[in-house]
């Protein structure tokens, strides 16, 4: 096994323990999923592995097909056990989302594409943020942690240094890592501030 390939591997397994320690806090009633998120990560996930397996990328289409497989059933459990609904604000980055994955869809170069991808994921990502600035408590970092770990690795699995396949994984590895980072640090705020005390998913639930 190459070296590409070991990464692939690895990508893929760290993509999979991530997400499985994830669903064992949302059935466990400790983390509730993003809706409009997920929804949109699942979308750009799906899009961006059978884009780059239709562009010949090998070893680190097998991280994004992880990812993807992953984010669905992360979005399969959110239906029932997420939060958050649509609002003008939400349905202004789901737009955002839908361009992003429309040029994505119907450009025939790649390097747009990937811009694409990632604008859509950004647009999930701020979809995400003011909840995890309310509830911190109500997501699992150790889960965004190694998807951006595994986001590295499809960095590393890409046989050229290109640009048009580097972005993607790049951009979804620092915006991982960024989204631990913001958890842990407003977890400790609010330890601090209110003596350990968390808002619950519920509550953050009955504020929208």
């Amino acid at each position: 096994m190459n070296g590409a390939a070991a990464a692939a591997t690895l990508g893929a397994a760290l993509s999979v323990w991530g997400t499985l320690r994830y669903l064992r806090d949302v059935y466990g009633g400790r983390t509730a999923p993003h809706r409009g998120s997920w929804f949109v990560w699942s979308v750009v996930a799906v899009v961006a592995a059978v884009t780059q397996a239709l562009h010949g990328v090998s070893w680190s289409v097998l991280v994004l097909a992880a990812e993807a497989a992953t984010t669905v059933a992360v979005l399969a459990a959110g239906m029932r056990r997420g939060v958050g609904g649509l609002t003008i604000g939400n349905a202004v980055l789901l737009l955002v989302a839908g361009t992003g994955i429309l040029a994505w869809i119907t450009t025939e170069d790649p390097l747009p594409a990937m811009a694409g991808a990632a604008l859509a994921d950004a647009a999930g990502l701020a979809w995400l943020v003011p909840k995890i600035w309310a509830s911190p408590s109500t997501e699992t970092s150790s889960m965004y942690a190694l998807a951006g770990a595994s986001g590295l690795t499809a960095v590393v699995s890409v046989p050229a240094a290109d640009v048009m396949f580097l972005l993607y994984p790049g951009y979804f590895c620092v915006a991982n890592w960024g989204v631990s980072l913001l958890i842990t640090c407003r977890r400790r705020t609010l330890d601090r501030v209110v003596a350990g005390q968390h808002v619950p998913a519920a509550g953050y639930a009955r504020a929208g």
